[in-house]
């Protein structure tokens, strides 16, 4: 598609692929604007079914404004050859990519993104929104600081079909809620659990629920078998030790709330 111009943008390089969409930096033709435009695989966009429930995601998603989630500029439409959504391009890098370089990352740091991650996640859960995916991939860190949650609610769109085609949870398996791996109802509080996974993992340099496979991990994450970050991290700090045991309580009514409450703590 490089090269090529899809609607009023010119697709310029591809900068990233996943299980759902290629990414590709972009231009507005009138506006010079770069962008990113987010383009379902063509296996995904075959089906009626699945365009429906893309549009009905963008739509839902275009009303989150928020300083800490992507903004999304605008949506291909149902009937589009390709299926594809236009977002702000974000100069930075990924929360993956940054422990990719640094392995852990300090307290103080980690919890300055995980207040900025708890504002969008926030924001989102007023409005009825799930994000069911968090993960390092979709965390951006801009070159100025300001941390973007990407992929905000597009995940939901393919909840229904829980399966793929190797018979795998849609999803991370690590990033998971117990109820989202048993496939039960999910509200904000599933979300701030894959926040203290996310934590964790950055202050740890490891995550809280591994396996040699997907299932184990599932069912390790459903039993809460995994070492408290203070016995494998004793530097950690000790408040932000505590959000993320309590985030990452099995039962829903042990975790905080909601976001807000998380960003304060």
């Amino acid at each position: 598609m490089i090269g090529t111009t899809l609607d009023k943008y010119e697709v310029l390089q591809k900068v990233g692929e996943g299980g759902m969409a290629t990414v590709y930096r972009g231009r507005h033709l009138t506006l010079g604007r770069d962008v990113a435009i987010k383009v379902l695989h063509p296996h995904l966009s075959a089906s009626t079914r699945n365009r429906r429930r893309f549009a009905r995601e963008a739509r839902a998603i275009e009303h989150l404004h928020h300083d800490n989630i992507l903004e999304i500029y605008d949506y291909s439409g149902i009937d589009s050859a390709d299926c594809y959504i236009v977002t702000e391009f974000v100069q930075g890098e990924t929360l993956t990519h940054l422990l990719a370089r640094r392995g852990t990352i300090p307290s103080e740091i980690a919890a300055l993104i995980g207040v900025d991650i708890a504002r969008a996640l926030a924001a989102a859960h007023r409005q009825g929104i799930l994000h069911r995916d968090l993960k390092p991939d979709n965390v951006m860190i801009r070159q100025d600081g300001r941390v973007k949650l990407m992929d905000f609610g597009i995940a939901r769109f393919l909840d229904e079909a829980q399966v793929t085609m190797t018979g795998a949870l849609v999803g991370s398996p690590a990033f998971m809620s117990p109820e989202q791996a048993r496939e039960e109802p999910l509200d904000a509080r599933s979300d701030l659990f894959s926040l203290g996974t996310l934590l964790y993992h950055m202050v740890a340099g490891e995550l809280p629920f591994q396996g040699s496979n997907p299932s184990i991990v599932l069912r390790n994450i459903i039993d809460g078998q995994r070492v408290p970050v203070a016995e494998l991290v004793p530097s950690v700090n000790a408040s932000l030790a505590d959000v993320i045991e309590r985030l990452l309580s099995r039962h829903p009514d042990d975790r905080f709330p909601e976001g807000d409450a998380v960003a304060r703590a």
